[in-house]
């Protein structure tokens, strides 16, 4: 069993407190020669609530009491915790994700950033377009098309390539476009090497896409009207969540009392 005594220092003042399980010496001659006694207490110690922190101890010698009691916990403090509280709420929430067109995308404003960069970039290199393939030299590695060469430095998804099967599904990017006929490199810049692939015999679609990251790291290829909607429905959504989050941090900011502070739900997010 656990006893409570007070330190008491010769002028008759208290010096702090011990708990232990045998009752010590009394009097103790302290290093210097000091003597101090051991008084019996009693310990009255709350238990504080989040918003609260113990105050203490306040020592009662004559009566033999320590007491500590439960105040408030300072309102600037409690303001700002529960305010990053909120940031941390609302970046683990972009973080997570929003699902679009079965794909989940991330939607911080880093991420954000990025992809409205791509959409322009996309855009201005004619994003919507779709060009029939009509020959694939597999020994220069030249592809070419009807209706002019998408431009430099664009994604291109192929589909329905017949002979020279290897290019579909895949995405590569534009290269040496002229007239009617341009190459094609990988992400790392280096051109595609095609002398493996299939004899070219007919048909197929050369398509200008947009590629994100989902949140699963996997890359997703989209065609420029789904990668525009994809970029106009996260933004939306990540400033929704944002203003969101401004108005619970105005909300707290309004609030004087610990307890209204720490319990202030905000988990009522933009769906």
């Amino acid at each position: 069993m656990t006893t409570h005594y007070i330190i008491v220092n010769g002028d008759g003042t208290a010096t702090g407190h011990i708990a232990v399980s045998n009752a010590p010496a009394n009097p103790l001659t302290s290093a210097s020669g000091d003597k101090r006694w051991y008084r019996l207490a009693t310990m009255t110690q709350p238990t504080p609530d989040g918003w609260e922190t113990l105050s203490g101890p306040v020592y009662d010698i004559e009566n033999g009491t320590i007491t500590y009691t439960a105040v408030d916990r300072n309102i600037s403090a409690l303001k700002a915790e529960k305010q990053a509280a909120i940031d941390a709420a609302r970046d683990a929430l972009l973080a997570t994700g929003k699902e679009i067109g079965g794909s989940t995308f991330d939607a911080r404003l880093t991420t954000m950033g990025a992809i409205v960069a791509k959409r322009d970039r996309v855009s201005r290199k004619g994003g919507a377009a779709t060009k029939n393939v009509s020959g694939v030299n597999t020994g220069t590695g030249v592809v070419t098309v009807t209706g002019g060469a998408p431009t430099d430095g664009v994604e291109i998804l192929f589909a329905d390539v017949g002979g020279t099967t290897q290019l579909n599904g895949n995405v590569y990017i534009t290269s040496d476009a002229s007239g009617n006929t341009f190459k094609i490199k990988n992400r790392l810049g280096n051109y595609v090497n095609m002398t493996g692939f299939g004899s070219y015999t007919s048909g197929g679609t050369a398509t200008v896409v947009a590629t994100a990251i989902d949140v699963s790291n996997n890359l997703v290829s989209l065609n420029f009207t789904s990668f525009t909607t994809m970029c106009d429905t996260l933004s939306s959504w990540h400033n929704d969540v944002y203003e969101q989050a401004r108005a619970y941090k105005n909300a707290v900011n309004a609030l004087s009392d610990a307890e209204a502070i720490y319990t202030f739900d905000h988990s009522d997010w933009p769906s």
